[in-house]
């Protein structure tokens, strides 16, 4: 009995494809039966384009062979811009809000004559609050995050390949999880136009396959660089990097362990393996990039602020920032309580100057943090937040049930300048 389509890796299924050895049409239904029998487990879509997609297969089956990826299918990421599919960045804010453009690099992928299939769960604008996938291995186990419903749609088998993004690890951990290939290129070697941003000097959007040619693949189609291609093999000895870093002493010990078992196989398989190691400036970069003790300015974004470090908390000292609802800050410093399921609480010592515009899926602008002592009870910037009482409510302002920012409750805040 042949293998499913949905099964064979990409480089396999576009030599058939463009050899008529095989249709578009069938495979797409391959990938089609295989979410089917599994999507009510694995949770790997926010939204399926059955119809367009067999559609648009059925084109290219008439057609010419149509570019590097002419009838596959790929998943993208539900924070890539779709001109024929809703993106809704993994947030209900956002349910049901339609482009008006493709991201380039999901242009770019159309233009190669790929199928795209769907849109692939995010965590909320790809940052901590986790969408509904599951690790398709097993399914009380997370799949990663942010890019869940890519990696896990890949590791299924229901699409040979789907977009990532990353901004801290959100590449690298999901494949790591879900034993495929995550590819985090280069800053800017895929193209970022139409990508919900998070830290503009940080975002990077990659592939996610099952093998290293098929990475190579997608991301040379969605790049518009044909060098990306993986050539034949050489003689020549792979060589691979191992560095501890400089927070190699947090890890536990079955890490250590799997990462130097890792290293020994390497080396047996006939890999050039040596450590390396990373200057001293690079010590710390972790506790900055969880927001340790931090004091920077001039954010252009609030993800610069959380996740490049571009936030100033003046004399507030330090501040543990691994779970603000949706954004990931919790205690330390001034901010003595901050988080509790919804609720906000002692919020006190904060004065935001120059935010800019926070209905704006929490783009804040120029944002600096200094140190401050009481709360008004108004806040206008596009209308009123009363705060009366320790309940949030709003008017004529984005913060408040369907809002880009939703607490429950606010308590002990003070003065608050914009």
């Amino acid at each position: 009995m042949s293998k499913s389509l949905n099964t064979l890796s990409a480089s396999v299924l576009v030599r058939r494809l463009q050899l008529r050895d095989i249709s578009a049409e069938a495979l797409l239904r391959d990938c089609l039966e295989r979410i089917d029998a599994r999507e009510n487990v694995v949770r790997a879509w926010a939204f399926l384009n059955r119809t367009a997609a067999l559609e648009r297969a059925r084109a290219l089956d008439r057609g010419a062979v149509t570019g590097l990826l002419h009838g596959l299918p790929v998943g993208v990421k539900d924070i890539m811009d779709t001109v024929d599919m809703p993106t809704a960045y993994g947030s209900p804010i956002y349910a049901d809000h339609q482009s008006v453009w493709d991201a380039a690099s999901v242009a770019l992928t159309r233009r190669a004559g790929a199928v795209l299939l769907g849109k692939t769960v995010t965590t909320e604008f790809a940052v901590f609050h986790p969408g509904p996938t599951t690790n398709p291995h097993n399914p009380l186990h997370t799949p990663g995050g942010s890019s869940s419903g890519s990696a896990a749609a890949v590791a299924d088998h229901m699409v040979s390949l789907a977009f990532a993004t990353q901004t801290g690890g959100s590449i690298i951990r999901p494949a790591a999880y879900c034993g495929i290939v995550g590819y985090k290129p280069s800053f800017n070697t895929l193209p970022r136009a139409g990508v919900k941003p998070l830290a503009d000097s940080l975002d990077t959007v990659g592939t996610f396959s099952r093998s290293v040619e098929d990475a190579a693949l997608l991301a040379a189609a969605a790049s518009g660089l044909q060098h990306l291609l993986l050539t034949p093999a050489s003689n020549e000895r792979p060589r691979v990097g191992l560095c501890r870093t400089w927070e190699w002493d947090e890890c536990d010990d079955s890490q250590k362990n799997a990462w130097l078992s890792a290293g020994a196989l390497l080396t047996q398989q006939g890999f050039m393996v040596r450590e390396i190691s990373l200057p001293e400036h690079f010590k710390g970069l972790a506790e900055s990039g969880t927001f340790g003790a931090l004091t920077i300015n001039g954010a252009r974004t609030l993800g610069d602020a959380l996740t490049a470090g571009l936030l100033t908390f003046g004399d507030s000292g330090s501040v543990d920032a691994t779970a603000l609802h949706h954004y990931g800050i919790t205690t330390g410093g001034d901010w003595t309580e901050l988080i509790s399921g919804n609720k906000v609480l002692n919020v006190g010592a904060v004065t935001l100057t120059g935010a800019g515009n926070l209905a704006e899926s929490g783009t804040f602008g120029a944002l600096t943090i200094n140190g401050a002592r009481t709360l008004s009870t108004v806040l206008t910037v596009r209308g009123d937040l009363d705060v009366s009482g320790g309940t949030l409510a709003a008017s004529g302002f984005d913060i408040s049930e369907g809002g880009d920012w939703h607490f429950d409750h606010i308590t002990g805040w003070g003065d608050v300048t914009l």
